[in-house]
């Protein structure tokens, strides 16, 4: 199973995006691991550290272009994909990650659109429907959001 990697940061760390490069080299998990953040300057950070990392772009509204950014794929707001944002991504050569989408209607949409990835929390549903369109559209991964809760 691959990981996606979110930094967030409630405070400014310099040192979070290195810690993280580190880790996953000490614990070989480098090839089977994407990093995302809404930080720009932390995804550029990583990739200088470590060139072979997948970085992308968690994009929550699109505001100018964000497939000129430097990273590997962008993590978009179902909201904001449209077929304009995937054109763009795929001249660049850019995997469209997005979420979260919850239904078929939605599904069926993001995989018309020609997203890299759907992020959902109802993956059994739509691997079914992925099944089923497996003939007639190029596929479409399904990743689980899994969510941490934190207890205060």
């Amino acid at each position: 199973m691959g990981l996606n990697i979110e930094l967030k940061y409630n405070l400014p760390d310099p040192t979070l995006a290195p810690r993280v490069v580190e880790l996953l080299k000490m614990t070989g998990m480098l090839d089977q691991c994407v990093v995302t953040s809404l930080n720009y300057e932390a995804l550029r950070q990583a990739k200088e550290i470590e060139p072979r990392l997948v970085t992308g772009m968690i994009v929550t509204k699109v505001l100018g272009d964000p497939t000129r950014l430097g990273v590997d794929f962008l993590s978009v707001n179902v909201a904001e994909v449209n077929r304009r944002l995937i054109r763009r991504a795929r001249q660049q050569a850019l995997a469209v990650h997005v979420w979260t989408v919850n239904d078929a209607a939605t599904f069926e949409r993001m995989v018309d659109h020609g997203v890299t990835v759907v992020i959902t929390d109802r993956p059994i549903e739509l691997a079914s429907l992925r099944r089923s369109r497996t003939s007639l559209s190029a596929p479409t991964l399904i990743a689980l959001r899994l969510r941490r809760l934190l207890v205060h």
